[in-house]
């Protein structure tokens, strides 16, 4: 936050001075404008053209120092002219670059998840945007490309009329997941592009259904042996809106050295996130569900190790 105000600061002692910069005749003056790397990476060119001699690569949040706009004459609109520390000049494509308060919405991003429980991983089916916001047209961060490996945080929606409609549902509504990249960054993406990947151990529910959340449930195991989960499943009857109406918990058993279903409970109206918290003498498991009839959310709290029971359920306001 000191170097952004310090920027600012000086724009202005240079506009009240009437700009006496411009008779100085090192022309490194020009290179007023703080603008960082946004994108995974970014390639700095000797001249704007992806063909010519590569410069550099910066990494996510490298800050250069680039052109004023008033001297860009010359350098074609997509791309921005910079001073490397160095001091070479070169160029980087404009798509990978942002100003700090761009950069500080990405930081608050990545603050968010900081405190999350991932709902489940994936990667992606195909190249992919990435958002600041669940918006097509919100402004992008970077593109993700195929087979890229993404930790979900969270699933959210359009509204509708709201985005691309031919990329929504029947409904008009779009999906987007909320996730880190491989890469280290935080954005959204459309649901569509990410194929998710639960964890080969139990794949012989999740393979016959559809698995849309899970979480490790904490339990202490030897080396090797296999963790106890909580997976949450959409049904094709599904109610509209609900993004799983399906529990079920699996426990490992080291003797036999496979799974067992410990829980399974359908006909809800589930709502991610879905959480599990270690306690004292136990675990506590945490479905949200939503009751059509009143329209209100309620937690459902579920104990652990077996027998899985309910043990309390109440309104999430």
């Amino acid at each position: 936050m000191g170097g952004i105000r310090s920027l600012s600061l000086l724009f202005i002692a240079v506009a009240l001075m009437g700009a006496p910069l411009s008779c100085k005749t090192d022309e490194t003056y020009k290179y007023d404008t703080v603008v960082y790397v946004k994108s995974a990476s970014a390639t700095v060119y000797k001249r704007p053209d992806i063909f010519s001699e590569t410069l550099s690569t910066l990494t996510f949040g490298s800050k250069v120092q680039g052109l004023n706009e008033k001297y860009r004459y010359g350098v074609p609109i997509d791309w921005r002219k910079v001073l490397l520390s160095s001091g070479e000049e070169g160029y980087i494509e404009q798509k990978y670059l942002a100003d700090g308060a761009f950069m500080g919405r990405i930081g608050q991003l990545l603050d968010t998840i900081s405190s999350m429980e991932p709902q489940g991983e994936g990667e992606l089916k195909q190249k992919a945007r990435l958002y600041i916001e669940p918006s097509d047209s919100s402004p992008l961060i970077d593109i993700v490309n195929p087979l890229s490996h993404v930790i979900i945080y969270k699933k959210v929606s359009s509204p509708t009329g709201e985005g691309n409609i031919a990329t929504a549902d029947k409904s008009g509504v779009k999906k987007w997941y909320l996730v880190k990249t491989d890469k280290g960054l935080a954005g959204y993406i459309p649901t569509k592009n990410v194929r998710l990947t639960p964890p080969d151990e139990i794949s012989v529910y999740t393979s016959v259904r559809n698995a849309v959340a899970w979480q490790k449930i904490p339990v202490e195991r030897g080396e090797g042996e296999g963790r106890d989960y909580v997976v949450s499943y959409l049904g094709t009857k599904a109610p509209e809106g609900a993004d799983f109406d399906r529990i079920e918990v699996y426990r490992y058993d080291a003797q036999s050295k496979r799974y067992a279903t410990v829980l399974a409970k359908s006909g809800l109206y589930g709502l991610l996130p879905l959480s599990v918290a270690k306690l004292d003498g136990g675990v506590i498991i945490k479905a949200r569900v939503m009751n059509k009839k009143d329209g209100r959310v309620y937690i459902q709290e579920y104990s652990y190790p077996p027998p899985v029971r309910l043990i309390r359920e109440y309104s999430e306001e």
